[in-house]
């Protein structure tokens, strides 16, 4: 990922392209930084909210900041598979049971347009991809068109999905 102090990572990626970036530890960087600059709304999608790439510390308070900058903040989490997540904890997770009204997460059954990519957008605006059956991810921070297409794809498996019971906070 680019680091503006650093000479040797800033790549200035030109608007339109898309950066190379290691998985998991950078795509995470670049999930906080996509966080960091949204002004309302986050889009993540992944079969099970892998934890080597969203259960970060700096992610969840990145989120938090989101939802405490903007009343009208929207964090949607897409996911397919709740068991790990619930049997290890999730940050995320966490957080969606602190701000039940601002971050949702929800359940997807099996679907024949399941994407084939992990990611996480900001705005329809910037994105971070990684394809399922590859190492590395990509890095699209201003690339509006192809954010769109995927923030499209989203909306329509988002309206399809449900809530998942598994998620709930038992209290006794």
């Amino acid at each position: 990922m680019s680091d503006p102090d650093n000479p040797d990572t800033n790549h200035n990626i030109p608007a339109g392209s898309s950066e190379p970036v290691s998985y998991p530890v950078e795509f995470t960087e670049c999930c906080i930084a996509l966080a960091k600059a949204a002004q309302r709304k986050i889009r993540i999608y992944s079969p099970t909210l892998e934890h080597a790439a969203f259960d970060s510390q700096d992610l969840a308070g990145a989120l938090a900041g989101l939802a405490r900058r903007s009343r009208a903040c929207d964090i949607r989490i897409l996911i397919s598979d709740s068991r790990a997540m619930v049997n290890r904890g999730h940050r995320l997770l966490s957080l969606s049971r602190r701000l039940p009204s601002i971050v949702n997460i929800q359940k997807l059954a099996e679907h024949p347009e399941l994407p084939t990519d992990i990611f996480m957008l900001s705005d329809s605006i910037g994105l971070v991809y990684k394809p399922l059956d590859a190492d590395q991810a990509f890095y699209a921070p201003e690339q509006r068109a192809k954010a769109q297409g995927y923030a499209e794809r989203f909306d329509a498996l988002w309206n399809r999905s449900q809530a998942d019971n598994e998620l709930r906070e038992l209290r006794i």
